[in-house]
């Protein structure tokens, strides 16, 4: 495949030349796309991964319309990039697609818009003329009956005539209000040079496991899903086959060296921004990376004749990726469908914060430093505060002590970044705060996942921060646990003593944390010995601890299924087992306390600054000794650990084994006595 010149970042100026250079092809291209010609032109333009950013983002408040600025993202930006592009591709005859590889609704406050009906941003992209769109993970964000509503408000399935959408792996019921959408297995489309395409769309594995609620919704195996796809797309006689798949470049390899028949792959879900295309076992894989950041662009040569298909971007000097920066002029028509939907997101904001907060880019704080949410797999600053908001605002909402406080990074999506411009520098808004920790519903069916308590032993305690670390380290940084109320340290190679060859599964050694202590002091946790107490094994003291419902509702259903011998049970204040985390929920009188809310709330005790608005602690401008790492691991730690586990799993049958033998006596008693009971009969 020809290598492509690298690129900066695209200013104005290139831009219009790159569009104004694309007539010097003409002659060429359009000698190449007459209908039934053997070398034909046409260009792919995708997204993935747009997370609902409509409005630019980077921070939004630094946006500005005339002048340069940082942010990036935006639908008015990429409409007007589509636009162009189509415009100068049809002087051409050159036929052009738009694509997205899911992972269009959840980010940001106007996926909230979901949970009113509406589908805002499918109706957009609907608007722009996308031509095939994928199903990804965070579709599901609110749950397969919402997200069946929202794509009837979007017109499905009348409205595969205009967006083709995409469903092959998923396996709905029959019976579930999903199924009226009638989601595409394949899809077919003929460009007017006559080239067929057939496409197809995955949900990798990786994104089928972090789905919170998909409900009855099952994935069929992606491997043979794929192979069956392909053939019956061949079946149907077209020139081309494109997977479309929501799945992340490691497993969009996999798949392009395993199945057989797959020209390209336009893909989602890892956030990959690939400057060029890979090139698999004869497969062309792309992706954008996420928020709007970059539109894709994939200029292809496919011949008839022999079957070839290749990039051409090489040759054109186009980029791969065009970023979506202030570069990029607004297109009005979409500026216009754009100031509706942050019109109808104002007003939702301003009920659910009981007019406090009228508009999404209003701010509400300040901060002379980023609230990091990085690195992965450790302390971070967004994880202080977020969770510190969590533990101080429940003990102010419900006057009871928060012993612990702890929220899975993956709930904690993006840095809070103040503004940078002469206009908003230092500001913080509510759009950038719920952008960070506003995924989610409750049961009431509001925004944002909302607070839960329960009663945990010191034991239980530490098992969350073992099953932190083994989570984390087997499936990624989403699954770390972030904290305030204690301090601790772990040793990351004492996780795992060996990997199961045969299963391909580590064996945890569930002693990985050295030493835990709960914070007794008052206010942000110190870095003063004074202010600690141990936190033991073996403890039966019950702590008060914060989560979000998510966190109690699925995920710990789970940690308790995978390692029975870990088990952790919610319990109420007298030590009794809470079955129905629903009751676990924390109200802010007769609602639903969020975590975006108390993070907002949170902000809003900050002490004011020169700027007249609540600034962060210089607190959070660093990590503190939340969490640490040693090493411990010497020759023969792992075989005494992984005796030490052996014993945690096998005792519960162990201490029966005394009651079994003596059932087992008494059985052969009560058999003796039976028999000579017949022999004296």
């Amino acid at each position: 495949m020809p290598r492509k010149r690298k690129l900066g970042l695209l200013t104005l100026p290139v831009f219009v030349l790159l569009l104004a250079a694309i007539p010097l092809f003409a002659g060429d291209a359009a000698a190449n796309n007459e209908k039934g010609g053997e070398e034909l032109y046409f260009t792919i333009l995708h997204t993935n991964d747009e997370h609902a950013t409509i409005i630019p983002r980077g921070p939004a408040i630094d946006f500005h319309p005339e002048a340069e600025n940082q942010t990036v993202g935006g639908f008015a930006r990429l409409a007007a990039a589509v636009r162009d592009i189509r415009a100068a591709k049809a002087a051409l005859d050159e036929p052009v697609l738009l694509i997205s590889a899911g992972d269009f609704t959840g980010g940001t406050v106007f996926s909230w818009l979901t949970l009113q009906g509406q589908a805002t941003e499918l109706k957009l992209m609907q608007q722009m003329s996308y031509d095939v769109a994928a199903i990804g993970n965070h579709e599901f964000d609110y749950g397969p009956d919402v997200l069946a509503r929202c794509l009837a408000e979007a017109g499905y399935p009348e409205a595969h005539a205009k967006t083709a959408l995409l469903g092959t792996n998923l396996l709905i019921p029959e019976d579930h209000p999903l199924a009226s959408a009638e989601l595409k297995d394949i899809h077919v489309l003929e460009l007017e040079n006559g080239l067929r395409l057939g496409f197809f769309s995955l949900m990798g594995k990786e994104a089928t496991n972090v789905i919170v609620n998909r409900g009855p919704v099952e994935m069929s195996d992606q491997e043979k899903t794929a192979r069956e796809a392909v053939s019956r797309l061949q079946e149907l006689g077209v020139d081309l086959v494109i997977a479309v798949t929501h799945a992340g470049e490691k497993e969009d390899r996999e798949l392009a060296e395993k199945v057989e028949g797959i020209d390209i792959i336009v893909g989602g879900h890892s956030h990959t921004a690939l400057e060029e295309p890979l090139l698999v076992n004869g497969t062309l894989i792309v992706q954008t990376g996420s928020f709007l950041r970059h539109l894709g662009i994939l200029e292809l040569f496919y011949n008839r004749s022999t079957g070839e298909v290749r990039a051409r971007n090489g040759e054109s000097g186009t980029p791969y990726l065009l970023p979506l920066d202030h570069a990029i002029p607004l297109d009005p028509d979409m500026e216009r469908a754009v100031a509706e939907v942050t019109a109808a997101a104002d007003s939702l904001v301003k009920e659910l914060t009981g007019g406090l907060v009228e508009h999404i880019l209003e701010p509400v704080a300040a901060s002379d430093f980023i609230l990091q949410n990085n690195p992965p797999n450790e302390e971070n600053r967004m994880g202080n505060f977020v969770t510190d908001a969590m533990r101080f605002i429940v003990e102010e909402k419900t006057g009871r002590k928060v012993d612990f406080a702890f929220q899975g990074s993956g709930i904690i999506r993006h840095p809070v970044i103040p503004g940078t411009a002469a206009h908003s520098r230092g500001l913080i808004t509510f759009y950038d705060i719920t952008e960070a920790v506003g995924l989610g519903r409750g049961p009431d069916g509001s925004p944002g996942y909302p607070l839960a308590g329960a009663y945990f032993t010191g034991e239980e305690v530490l098992r969350m921060l073992e099953i932190s670390s083994i989570a984390s380290q087997y499936m990624g940084d989403d699954y770390f646990l972030q904290v305030s109320g204690l301090r601790y340290k772990y040793d990351p190679e004492r996780v795992f003593l060996f990997w199961i060859p045969w299963l391909d599964l580590p064996f945890p050694s569930t002693r990985a944390v050295i030493k835990a202590e709960r914070y007794t002091g008052s206010g942000p946790q110190t870095g003063a010995d004074e202010d600690y107490s141990p936190l033991l094994r073996g403890d039966d003291n019950l702590y008060y601890v914060v989560a979000d419902y998510a966190l109690l509702e699925a995920a710990l259903p789970q940690a308790n299924a995978l390692l029975p011998w870990m088990a952790l049970e919610p319990k109420d204040s007298d030590g009794n087992v809470v079955e129905d985390i629903t009751k676990l929920i924390i109200y802010d009188g007769n609602k639903e306390l969020k975590v975006w809310q108390a993070v907002v709330e949170y902000l809003s005790r900050q002490p004011e600054g020169p700027s007249g608005y609540p600034t962060v602690n210089p607190y959070y401008s660093e990590t503190g000794s939340r969490i640490g790492t040693v090493e411990t691991m010497r020759p023969g730690t792992a075989v005494a650990l992984f005796f030490m586990v052996l014993w945690d799993i096998t005792r519960p049958y162990i201490l029966l084994l005394p009651l079994l033998l003596l059932a087992a006596a008494a059985w052969s008693i009560m058999r003796r006595r039976s028999s000579a009971a017949r022999k004296r009969g």
